[in-house]
């Protein structure tokens, strides 16, 4: 069973999933920001489009325009920008790690209500890109997961993997349902 059929067993996608994208669109914006995204966030973002898990966290979904929903590209430029500063202002600090576009850099995909920052590190082929979880003040403090995002979501989802940067004392037990797509 591959990682998303996992996590479709934890969180049901909904039937009609919102700003998932064509071809082109992906194609598109892979060439517009000079990176592959890994397979898994492609299915991920067919599967489930804009939403959050467990009201609680997001994987941006670069096709959903809805309302009060910051476009992806700001969005990225947001948190790579928040990244950078507490990087420039807090050196010591900050998250000893480079920042796309810097070779094998941090690049944002996920986040929490609470401000915190799931990124890959770029290093690599995408398909192997490690999930970094940043605090929200982007310290040196971060937690590593080498494993693909599906993954690392059904892996929190079911309490396998402890994630202290992203999971508030009242995670546990899940919300049902446990993704709800966005506009709902």
């Amino acid at each position: 069973m591959s990682n998303i059929q996992n996590l479709y067993l934890v969180a049901p996608p909904p039937k009609n999933p919102k700003g998932i994208g064509t071809p082109a669109q992906w194609a598109e914006l892979e060439r517009e920001i000079n990176l592959k995204f890994p397979k898994d966030y492609k299915e991920l973002i067919a599967s489930y489009g804009a939403g959050t898990f467990v009201d609680f966290f997001g994987i941006k979904a670069p096709f959903y325009t809805g309302p009060r929903y910051t476009l992806y590209k700001d969005w990225i430029s947001l948190r790579l920008n928040g990244i950078k500063n507490a990087k420039s202002y807090y050196p010591n600090d900050a998250v000893p790690l480079p920042v796309y576009p810097e070779g094998g850099g941090l690049f944002p995909c996920g986040y929490t209500d609470n401000g915190e920052t799931m990124c890959w590190l770029m290093e690599g082929e995408s398909s192997r890109w490690p999930i970094i979880c940043l605090d929200d003040g982007n310290t040196k403090d971060y937690d590593r997961f080498d494993m693909p995002l599906t993954e690392f979501i059904e892996k929190w989802l079911t309490d396998q993997i402890l994630v202290p940067a992203l999971t508030p004392p009242d995670f546990y037990p899940l919300r049902r349902p446990a993704f709800v797509s966005e506009g709902i």
